[in-house]
């Protein structure tokens, strides 16, 4: 699929009506840009295997201990386990269809608990 060069995700877009119907969208996808549009996320299914993501907590739980931490910056680039969760090929599509330019993973926090 190709994408305009207007440099700015849909949920910016003054055109974003206009463009929404310019492509040929599944129904899911169209709900999921119309929902980032309008809440600026959205919550999606990775489609990673539960046991490669056991795997990943497992592999950065002695960091967070050994830093006394419930934050790790980065840790893509010690873990691979984090790399591909974090650059998976259906996070990278999601990423691709809501900012319409290929995504270049760069950065990764993560958290030991969350904060709520």
């Amino acid at each position: 699929m190709s994408y305009p060069s207007i440099q700015t995700p849909w949920a910016k877009s003054p055109f974003f009506e206009e463009e929404l119907t310019k492509y040929q969208l599944t129904p899911a996808n169209k709900a999921l840009v119309r929902h980032f549009a309008e809440h600026g996320y959205v919550i999606i299914d990775p489609e990673i295997d539960e046991l490669f993501i056991v795997e990943a907590l497992a592999s950065t739980k002695p960091e967070f201990k050994n830093q006394n931490t419930n934050r790790l910056e980065n840790a893509w680039q010690r873990h691979k386990t984090i790399r591909k969760t974090s650059a998976g090929p259906r996070v990278l599509a999601i990423l691709e269809l809501l900012y319409q330019r290929k995504p270049i993973p760069f950065q990764t926090l993560n958290f030991s608990t969350g904060s709520q």
